[in-house]
């Protein structure tokens, strides 16, 4: 790890509630992933971590199933409606106590739902896989976001996240050009590694993982997301 992102790591204040949305309209972009290892790397650097699972596919709670018990704590809340079973909204049943809420978002949001949606989170996380479908319909996707009140509206920000993807890659430059045209805060990337598959079968993140050298970079792409977010503007 880098000393530049080790001193950036100490100063981020624990206090007050972050909540951070993980969406994006096309399935198969990476949204489980991005969730658990930010739930992950934040509960490691000590803050009070929440992982909301809204989308059908119970991803996230699947994952937190399977998360070993000596690992950092993080609570999972379901945010998925059972078919005749009354539900509360899922924000009235996080714990008051916690400080970083991460929200892994249901695929299908237009409308009035992402205007409701897009109202209770502070910053929004866009993962997209480099291929030119999964680009195009992100870009609807944004589209759609920044035209929602709830967003044009606000402050809150977005982050799009090159998901397994290297900035050699035509169509993330591709993105990249679109993204600078409408004004996106900040372009990043996770890498094209199979230790998202290990955590992901063994209900980790790459934070909780050791200081192999072979992890490091997926370890510091985390920590740069989590040093966009808690970096004020």
């Amino acid at each position: 790890m880098t000393s530049e992102v080790r001193v950036r790591t100490r100063i981020w204040p624990k206090n007050g509630r972050k909540f951070i949305l993980v969406a994006n309209s096309k399935g198969g972009s990476g949204k489980s992933t991005l969730a658990t290892n930010l739930a992950a790397a934040y509960a490691r650097l000590g803050f009070a971590t929440s992982l909301v699972d809204c989308d059908q596919q119970r991803s996230s709670l699947a994952w937190m199933e399977m998360r070993p018990p000596m690992a950092p704590p993080i609570t999972a809340v379901s945010g998925c409606a059972e078919v005749g079973v009354p539900q509360l909204d899922w924000a009235l049943r996080v714990s008051p106590d916690t400080s970083r809420v991460i929200v892994d978002s249901p695929v299908a949001m237009r409308d009035q739902r992402l205007y409701d949606t897009l109202q209770k989170f502070d910053d929004i996380l866009v993962p997209v896989l480099p291929s030119a479908v999964d680009i195009r319909a992100t870009t609807e996707f944004l589209k759609e976001v920044y035209i929602s009140p709830g967003f044009r509206t606000s402050n809150k920000r977005l982050f799009v996240i090159g998901n397994r993807v290297d900035k050699r890659n035509k169509y993330f430059h591709q993105l990249s050009r679109f993204l600078k045209r409408m004004g996106s805060h900040e372009v990043m990337t996770l890498p094209d590694s199979y230790v998202f598959l290990r955590c992901a079968d063994e209900g980790i993140g790459v934070a909780d993982l050791n200081d192999s050298a072979r992890y490091e970079e997926a370890r510091i792409s985390m920590l740069k997301i989590i040093n966009a977010i808690e970096t004020k503007v």
